[in-house]
């Protein structure tokens, strides 16, 4: 009970989520997040985001409106300082799910 408290006393982050499952995993187990395109497009964002990439799988769906060029571009601004978006980089929509 105590450690419910403290954890509500702070943010809880998805890094912290995916961590704490994890510990009661086995070596050869795999987390997969399941999240939509729109979310993932800000994922460079997120708190301790390279730290995610390395903790876990990422399973992105579609989402109307995103593009997989689009969000591989937020990728890379956020991620690559001074990275720029190619002109001509454009991918088809994936079906919507």
């Amino acid at each position: 009970m105590k450690k419910e408290k403290e954890r509500a006393a702070k943010p809880n982050y998805t890094i912290d989520t995916v961590k704490r499952l994890k510990q009661g995993f086995k070596k050869a187990d795999r987390l997969f997040l399941l999240m939509g395109i729109d979310a993932f497009a800000d994922i460079a964002k997120w708190h301790e985001s390279e730290e995610l990439f390395r903790e876990c799988e990422f399973v992105v769906a579609s989402r109307p409106g995103f593009s997989l060029a689009d969000v591989a571009n937020a990728l890379l601004a956020g991620f690559v300082r001074g990275w720029k978006p190619p002109g001509h980089f454009r991918s088809k929509p994936l079906p919507e799910i």
